[in-house]
């Protein structure tokens, strides 16, 4: 299932999971943001200004670890 290919909606992930793989495949699914439950209150309320502005967003610290870890996963799949 391809979510950008279903109805025009932003979706905004906030999850537990923090694992770079996962977020990952979230991206590649068509969600538009990706936050921790354990990011700071302040990163959430960027990344719904941010998307509801048509872009996307990933918490800094969740894009630095799927950034530096992007090699062993794509080379795991």
């Amino acid at each position: 299932m391809n979510l950008s290919t279903e109805r025009p909606l932003s979706i905004l992930m906030l999850s537990v999971n923090e694992d770079p793989a996962f977020v990952v495949r979230a991206v590649e699914m068509g969600i538009q943001g990706y936050v921790s439950k354990t990011d700071d209150l302040r990163v959430l309320a960027k990344a719904i200004r941010k998307i509801a502005a048509g872009d996307r967003f990933v918490s800094p610290r969740l894009a630095e670890a799927t950034t530096f870890g992007g090699a062993a996963i794509k080379a795991s799949h």
